[in-house]
């Protein structure tokens, strides 16, 4: 089964959003959500579990459910208000009360708390965002980024990432067995195998 990363996402009663990344056990290689952001006016992005995909092609997925379910499940973007001071943060304008006057993105939660909202991704525990166009890196330099994903349709195993190359001559895709791959940290793909090796994969 393919996972395409920045392809449409089709519920049961029509289009829904684009899958933007996917979330990954990096011990056992098991594929457990995929990132959609919904497609509306407020662009949220939510976590689909993996067993709500009917199909998959290169080009879509396909949920089992209704547009509206999407709407019930977990954000994986959230908003956090930090609290901060004038004695914090130094580069503030002087003179005033954080009551009185203060800069973007710096606002007052309260009447009481002065600081700024900030995005946090929600990454279940123990696991890994990876997005469309997380850099791949052989052992002797980068050789591509991610395109997408090949997982097993019973237990959505992991079995092969799909790197897309970029050279003088265009660019090309690459099926790389998850044997193939060290590791997967800080949305880079790291391989075992060098820029050589890797080419006679072909």
């Amino acid at each position: 089964m393919e996972i395409p990363i920045n392809e449409k996402v089709i519920c049961a009663d029509g289009i829904c959003g684009r899958c933007i990344g996917v979330i990954l056990n990096p011990l056992n290689h098991e594929l457990t959500h995929i990132i959609v952001q919904i497609q509306d006016v407020s662009a949220t992005k939510v976590l689909v579990p993996v067993d709500m995909i009917f199909e998959s092609t290169p080009l879509h997925l396909e949920l089992n459910c209704a547009r509206s379910k999407l709407a019930t499940l977990e954000p994986f973007v959230e908003s956090r208000f930090i609290s901060a001071s004038l004695a914090n943060y130094p580069h503030l304008p002087t003179g005033y009360e954080p009551e009185s006057a203060w800069l973007w993105p710096y606002t007052l939660a309260d009447e009481e708390q002065f600081g700024h909202y900030a995005s946090f991704e929600r990454i279940p525990h123990g696991e890994l965002a990876v997005h469309r166009g997380s850099q791949v890196m052989a052992t002797d330099g980068p050789v591509g980024y991610v395109e997408e994903f090949i997982v097993t349709p019973d237990d959505h195993q992991l079995t092969h990432l799909v790197l897309r190359e970029k050279d003088l001559w265009g660019e090309n895709d690459l099926k790389v067995p998850i044997t193939a791959v060290a590791r997967i940290e800080d949305d880079l793909a790291y391989l075992n195998l060098d820029k050589q090796s890797l080419r006679r994969q072909k």
